[in-house]
């Protein structure tokens, strides 16, 4: 039977400010709406207090943010075509730059965007408030062009290095070739990353047109240009590589990498194995670890077991680990693609990418790729996936009154309510080992209260906290909620919180060793139970796929109903 301790440190407040502001104040919402959404892609940061260093943090939240919508709105176009026949070949094409590299330690955006503009809104208002609102903002075609013009210059190079490949084949210089080719492949990374950011730029776009951009952008032939996917079957085919164990997977992956960096040395941050873009670590990660500790050049450093994070800091490097390598497994039918990209932590810049394909029956030993449990937690992660919610008034022709209605949107409004919820070990790709205790932090951009309900390896569900109230004066603040241990059953769990401006109605749970375990053991009601929306208003979900506006209340008037989720996903493995 699992015993999992929780030691939470909660300090209610018994204080209820009913006049809570929203997490832009009027005069901000009011300068934005000089910038359509239409037209521009923007975001706010904010920071206490004033001066450079506020500014600096402010602008640093800022492009954190536009560059969290890209990804989030190009993963959106991929899942909302989880149906089309190529699918898995679009979501293994892109996984690279659509994972957040460096949200684990919640330091720089995921992507280092060019061309915006700054503005210190707090400085340009004449405003003698004690916080700072950093305005980052660029007009959609602007970004589109600008990044337009760098796929093409990221093309010609890699057209360059093809035809100096090609040379080296006609002369026989099979080697020189291989490595030519191999150079190829953290400019394709980057090509791909370009082509997301134009994706990413345009408003309310066609997730189906834009799939079919990025499908065919993944098979583009030419005899000039060669697709990522062809390089990769002719190298392939001229190094004739024979996989039949997995330190064949992992001699060619070194090979391929160390043809690619001029030195191996260095720190470098090597993660778990990861099947396909699940989060959870294939049952051979820690072997695949083992084997770059050991055969790498570079002073490697465990990011599983060697880093706390304990302060919420946007911008801040973590100089000791320049590099990062993230390794996948991709499993289609009897072929497996292992493939590890090394990046730079503080730019973000594809240094290295190698992938080894192979075909299962070929193998002397069976290994198990799939991590225990993955269909039922998958389906967890996508019945709690995160919504927005709030109510709006909407006229009617035949009624005086004009009634609420609850909306569903794609996205938090502009001006929205906003939660975020971190471990100690940060956000994404989080592993512990038994025995470990779990820090748990929430932050919030509005006074609101807090529900927490975490998912146990043996699916049970738990609530651990209710109606956890975060005041003004801890806004946009680093929250500790609690700490846990980690003991078995072993394997995936999940944290999702939902914050919202106003208690939350009763949650029937039952109680059993300790826990206060939902009562609905069916994830579908036991996400309605969760959320626990209010009852008697039409839910209308929104199609659009950029944010909107928030309005803040005017004078004494309440805030509108808002509710915000976060999900965070945690593996605990064996000692």
């Amino acid at each position: 039977m699992r015993k999992m301790f929780f030691i939470f440190l909660i300090v209610f407040s018994t204080i209820f400010t009913s006049s809570a502001s929203l997490a832009l104040p009027g005069w901000v919402v009011y300068e934005l709406k000089k910038y359509p959404l239409e037209t521009y892609l923007f975001y706010v940061g904010r920071s206490d207090g004033t001066g450079t260093v506020a500014f600096r943090t402010a602008t640093a939240e800022a492009h954190k943010r536009v560059a969290n919508h890209i990804l989030e709105k190009a993963s959106g176009i991929i899942h909302y075509n989880k149906d089309d026949l190529e699918y898995d070949m679009v979501r293994e094409h892109y996984s690279a730059v659509l994972e957040d590299y460096c949200s684990q330690r919640q330091e720089s955006p995921a992507l280092n965007l060019e061309g915006f503009s700054i503005r210190n809104l707090s400085v340009d208002m004449a405003r003698t408030d004690q916080e700072t609102y950093a305005f980052a903002y660029i007009k959609r075609d602007k970004l589109k062009s600008i990044y337009a013009k760098h796929a093409e210059e990221l093309q010609e190079k890699i057209k360059l290095r093809l035809e100096i490949a090609k040379d080296f084949e006609e002369n026989m210089n099979i080697k020189s070739a291989v490595g030519t080719y191999l150079r190829t492949y953290p400019l394709y990374e980057s090509l791909k990353e370009a082509e997301i950011i134009q994706i990413g730029a345009e408003y309310s776009t066609d997730f189906r047109k834009a799939f079919r951009r990025m499908a065919d952008a993944a098979t583009r032939m030419s005899d000039k240009l060669w697709s990522h996917r062809q390089v990769i079957r002719h190298v392939e085919e001229l190094t004739k590589e024979v996989i039949v164990n997995f330190n064949d997977v992992c001699r060619v992956v070194n090979d391929q990498l160390s043809q690619q960096m001029s030195s191996l040395s260095g720190n470098v941050a090597v993660h778990p194995l990861i099947y396909q873009d699940s989060e959870m670590p294939s049952p051979f990660a820690e072997e695949f670890t083992s084997y770059f500790q050991q055969e790498l050049k570079w002073t490697v450093i465990d990011a599983m077991r060697d880093f706390e994070n304990t302060q919420y800091d946007l911008h801040h490097i973590d100089q000791d680990l320049p590099m990062r390598l993230s390794p996948t497994c991709w499993e289609n039918g009897d072929e497996v693609t292992i493939r590890a990209i090394l990046r730079d932590v503080k730019t973000g810049e594809f240094l290295a990418s190698a992938v080894a394909r192979y075909l299962k029956s070929q193998q002397r030993e069976a290994i198990t790729y799939k991590p225990r449990r993955y269909e039922q937690v998958q389906v967890e992660k996508e019945t709690f996936k995160p919504r927005y919610y709030m109510t709006e008034p909407v006229s009617s022709d035949t009624e005086k009154t004009t009634p609420n209605v609850l909306i569903e949107h794609l996205f938090s409004p502009i001006g929205g309510l906003e939660v975020d919820v971190w471990t100690g070990e940060g956000r994404d790709h989080v592993y512990y080992t038994e025995g470990d205790r779990v820090k748990i932090y929430a932050r919030v951009n509005q006074p609101a209260y807090l529900r927490l309900l975490y998912t146990l390896a043996d699916q049970r569900r738990t609530l651990l906290i209710d109606n956890y109230y975060i005041d003004a004066l801890e806004v946009n603040s680093a929250v500790e909620i609690g700490t846990f241990r980690c003991v078995p059953p072993l394997g995936t769990e999940f944290l999702v919180v939902a914050a919202r401006t106003e208690k939350f109605p009763a949650i029937q749970t039952r109680e059993e060793n300790g826990y206060h375990l939902l009562v609905d053991q069916d994830a579908e009601m036991a996400v309605q139970s969760f959320r626990g929306l209010p009852r008697g208003l039409q839910l209308i979900p929104e199609e659009s796929s950029e944010q909107q506006f928030v309005d803040p209340p005017q004078n004494d008037e309440q805030p509108t109903f808002q509710q915000s989720e976060a999900q965070l996903m945690l593996t605990i493995m064996e000692k």
